[in-house]
């Protein structure tokens, strides 16, 4: 039988009646004249041999379709799936990500959540920095503080983004207390950190001031005989009538907090290496109350030299909102 690029039909059936006999793969060979190797080729693909396989997804791209996916990647803020379908591009969603990966100017980064500011934020954000530009050693008396939910099944979701490092980081608006499982008060200062306080997600003025009182009064007879200022944010408990009246009842100084402000509050720096120790390896609570116990021990292992670190960062702070005339910094 003569021998071609594959077998002939009138081989295949020739083969078929060999095996049918028990003949090996070896004597099948002899009997039509072809390799052993094309015999195993046949037999192991059956009614796909003679097809060729598509290389589709290992199609070579041009510059210009490079070009297209860096585009997509960093302008329109795609993904590599959505990139591929969109540019019908014969390629593999693995592939376009490849292409990305080896740009030196793109890194994929989680999306940050930040909030939205308007110019009336901006200004007074503005406003506070320059008021609080000439803090140095004020800072170490400066207590901050702040809340935090924590969720049994791991942090809020956050999406991420192929970044073009030329370019300044994208971010995404958020909103505060959008539920969980566990909500938490926590404070410190360059003296260290206050209790941490697990608290109601519908915590009202008086129990707020109740937690003050019990938690915030004796770290300051503590730690500060006179010239202490206490930061918190904006939220309604925290600014209402009656805690107003409490502050001013208790000698507690204030400081003049603008709304949407969280970068420049470094209780959310500790926040984030907090839910890094609670969340470590992806892990997961199967309860409140291990959860709890999570966050209270973890809680107790941060460094006592981190509070004193992320105080000495707030001239940095207070500097960079000042350079972007009011709008986000980095932190």
């Amino acid at each position: 039988m003569g021998k071609g690029k594959y077998l002939s039909d009138a081989e295949k059936a020739v083969i078929r009646i060999c095996k049918d006999n028990g003949y090996s793969n070896r004597k099948t060979a002899t009997e039509i004249g072809r390799s052993e190797g094309v015999i195993r080729n046949f037999l192991k693909k059956g009614e796909k041999y003679g097809h060729k396989t598509s290389t589709r997804g290992n199609a070579k791209l041009t510059n210009r379709q490079k070009g297209q996916i860096r585009f997509e990647a960093t302008k329109n803020r795609l993904s590599a799936d959505q990139i591929k379908n969109k540019l019908d591009l014969p390629v593999t969603k693995q592939h376009v990500a490849h292409v990305l990966r080896r740009s030196e100017h793109i890194r994929y980064k989680k999306l940050k959540g930040k909030p939205r500011l308007t110019k009336c934020h901006k200004d007074n954000r503005l406003k506070f920095a320059r008021k609080y530009m000439q803090f140095k050693e004020e800072w170490k008396k400066t207590i901050f503080s702040d809340e935090k939910k924590f969720n049994l099944d791991g942090p809020d979701r956050y999406s991420c983004y192929w970044h073009d490092l030329r370019h300044k980081n994208t971010c995404r608006s958020k909103r505060n207390f959008g539920g969980g499982s566990v909500m938490v008060w926590g404070a410190f200062s360059d003296k260290g950190k206050l209790p941490l306080c697990f608290i109601g997600n519908r915590m009202d003025s008086m129990a707020y001031n109740k937690l003050l009182s019990d938690n915030l009064l004796p770290y300051v007879e503590e730690f500060f005989d006179a010239g202490f200022i206490f930061q918190q944010d904006n939220a309604s408990i925290h600014v209402s009538k009656r805690s107003r009246e409490w502050f001013t009842e208790n000698s507690i100084p204030l400081l003049d907090w603008p709304a949407c402000s969280p970068d420049c509050n470094p209780m959310e720096n500790l926040w984030g290496i907090l839910a890094s120790k609670v969340y470590e390896s992806g892990r997961q609570f199967q309860s409140i109350l291990e959860l709890k116990h999570c966050i209270q021990e973890s809680w107790d292992e941060i460094d006592t030299g981190i509070p004193q670190r992320l105080v000495d960062s707030m001239p940095n702070r207070i500097f960079e909102v000042i350079s972007h005339n009011g709008g986000h910094t980095k932190y």
